[in-house]
C-alpha cells in the first residue's frame, strides 16, 4: 500500500476517529489514566519497601538500593506483588502509546523508519518491564542473585533505550513540543544516572577497589534518580 493509500485508509479507519474535532487518536482520551496507575503503583511499591526495610531493625545502609528493600521476608512478598501490578500496568500504557504513535506517524504520512521507531519503542519496553517482573521474582539475596542482577541490568538498559526512541519520535513526529523539551533533558539525567549506578556499583561495592569508599549508597542514589 502506498503511503498516500495508507493514509486514506488511516482517515476513514480506527485512526480516523476523533473526540469533538481533537486531532488527538480517541485511544488516548480512554486510557488516559493507566500512566497514572502504573506510577502510582512503582511508587507506592518502592515506597512502602523503602519505608518497611528501614524501620523494622534491619541493618542497612543509609540509603540501600531498591533491591535491597525487597530483599528479605516480609516485605519480599510486598515487592514481588507490587513490581509485577506495575509491570502489567506499565506494559498496557506502553501499548496504548505505541498505538498512539503509530496512528500520528501515518496520519502525517511518515515514512517507514519512523513507523518502524514506533514498534522498537513498543518491544523496548515490553523488554524492559519483563526484566522488572523478573527481577522482582528472583531476590538479590537468594541464589538466584545472577538472574536478578541480569534482569535489573536490561530493565535499565532497555528502558533508558525505549526513553531514547521516544525522544526522537516526538521530535520527528512534532508532537507536543513542550513535553519534547521536558522529557530529553530527563532522558540525559536518565542515561548519567545509569551510567553512575554501574561505575559506583561494581568497582566501588562489588570488587572493592578503593576499600575505604563505600559506593553502594551513592550507587543507589544514582538508581532512584533513574
Amino acid at each position: 500500500m502506498s503511503s498516500a493509500a495508507a493514509r486514506v485508509a488511516y482517515e476513514h479507519g480506527v485512526g480516523g476517529r476523533y473526540y469533538g474535532g481533537s486531532r488527538r487518536p480517541h485511544i488516548l482520551r480512554n486510557w488516559c489514566w493507566l500512566p497514572l496507575l502504573s506510577t502510582a503503583l512503582g511508587f507506592a511499591t518502592i515506597a512502602s519497601t523503602y519505608v518497611w526495610s528501614t524501620t523494622d531493625g534491619k541493618e542497612v545502609p543509609w540509603l540501600p538500593t531498591i533491591s535491597d528493600t525487597g530483599a528479605e521476608r516480609p516485605e519480599s512478598s510486598l515487592f514481588t506483588l507490587g513490581l509485577t501490578l506495575f509491570g502489567g500496568a506499565a506494559a498496557l500504557t506502553m501499548f496504548v502509546m505505541y498505538r498512539w504513535l503509530a496512528d500520528e506517524a501515518l496520519r502525517q504520512d511518515a515514512s517507514g523508519h519512523v513507523r518502524r521507531a514506533a514498534f522498537a519503542f513498543l518491544v523496548t519496553g515490553w523488554l524492559s518491564v519483563l526484566g522488572v517482573c523478573v527481577l522482582s521474582t528472583f531476590q538479590v539475596r537468594d541464589f538466584t542473585k545472577w538472574i536478578h542482577n541480569v534482569a535489573a541490568m536490561l530493565a535499565f538498559l532497555f528502558g533508558a533505550v525505549q526513553q531514547g526512541v521516544l525522544v526522537v519520535m516526538q521530535r520527528r513526529l512534532g508532537v507536543s513540543r513542550a513535553t519534547w523539551w521536558l522529557r530529553a533533558p530527563l532522558f540525559g539525567i536518565t542515561v548519567v544516572a545509569m551510567v553512575g549506578f554501574y561505575v559506583l556499583l561494581v568497582p566501588f561495592h562489588m570488587l572493592k577497589l578503593v576499600p575505604s569508599f563505600n559506593g553502594l549508597p551513592w550507587a543507589a542514589l544514582c538508581e532512584y534518580i533513574m
